[in-house]
């Protein structure tokens, strides 16, 4: 026999398997397969990694980068305005909520990194602030700083924590004072700073008694509920808080005339 004989055929001698179309079709259904598992996997990784994200405690991120802070309120702020969540009504598209906060949206609190305790609220203000603008501050209707805070106990708590500063403060919550009060409180006086609960500010802004357009900071009290809720996640507060940016702090923020603060 001749030499070529003895080899057999190509596909013997190099030990490959063909494959008919059955075979291949079977082959590349399992590929796909992998292919989406591996993409699944990805996603539940991403999934993950953002719930774990959202569940870090406001006090800790309040201390973190000004971009860490601008991610974490980004998420809050997203979840509140398109739906994911829970008892939220909002149903907005993810294109029509503004853009994204930056690391230039936000103004970090550098005097103390004890955010627990109210006695370091003034000293971390004047980290951030002119004392002399703030306590002359003459524009009606648009306090410098406005301070939303989850209940009106917690706006009273830290309205006494600002006393140091000695300037003109509005309480705008519900507490103790009727809207029409505060309209006309805001229409006839100055306040270099106010502290209220997001409806209450959001009402105000509505009916036009309350103006961002002078406004230079807008900071979210931290207060934690149930140990982990907060003004930006708790369901009875986080929408109105988030519309009430989306509305009348987003303008200011692209601007760049207006910054967010974690507190």
């Amino acid at each position: 026999m001749g030499g070529g004989d003895d080899l057999g055929d190509d596909d013997q001698y190099l030990n490959v398997t063909t494959l008919d179309s059955d075979d291949e079709e079977q082959l590349s259904s399992k590929k796909r397969k992998h292919d989406d598992d591996e993409v699944g996997d990805n996603g539940k990784a991403e999934e993950k990694k953002k719930k774990k994200k959202s569940k870090q405690l406001f006090r800790d991120v309040a201390i973190q980068s000004c971009e860490e802070q601008a991610s974490y309120l980004w998420e809050c702020y997203s979840d509140a305005l398109t739906g994911k969540l829970k008892r939220s009504d909002k149903r907005l598209p993810l294109d029509q909520i503004g853009p994204k906060f930056t690391e230039k949206s936000i103004v970090k609190f550098e005097a103390d990194d004890d955010h627990n305790d109210d006695r370091n609220i003034a000293p971390n203000f004047k980290s951030v602030l002119s004392m002399k603008r703030l306590k002359k501050w003459k524009t009606k209707k648009s306090p410098m700083v406005i301070i939303i805070c989850v209940s009106a106990r917690r706006a009273m708590s830290v309205l006494k924590g600002l006393a140091p500063l000695k300037c003109r403060c509005a309480k705008l919550f519900a507490k103790h004072m009727s809207v029409e009060d505060q309209k006309s409180m805001l229409e006839t006086g100055t306040y270099g700073v106010a502290a209220g609960t997001p409806n209450r500010l959001l009402k105000l802004c509505r009916e036009g008694a309350l103006d961002l357009s002078s406004t230079e900071l807008v900071v979210l009290d931290g207060q934690e509920i149930h140990k982990t809720m907060n003004v930006c996640t708790l369901y009875d507060t986080a929408p109105d808080t988030m519309e009430f940016i989306m509305t009348y702090v987003q303008p200011g923020l692209t601007k760049g005339d207006t910054k967010l603060c974690m507190y």
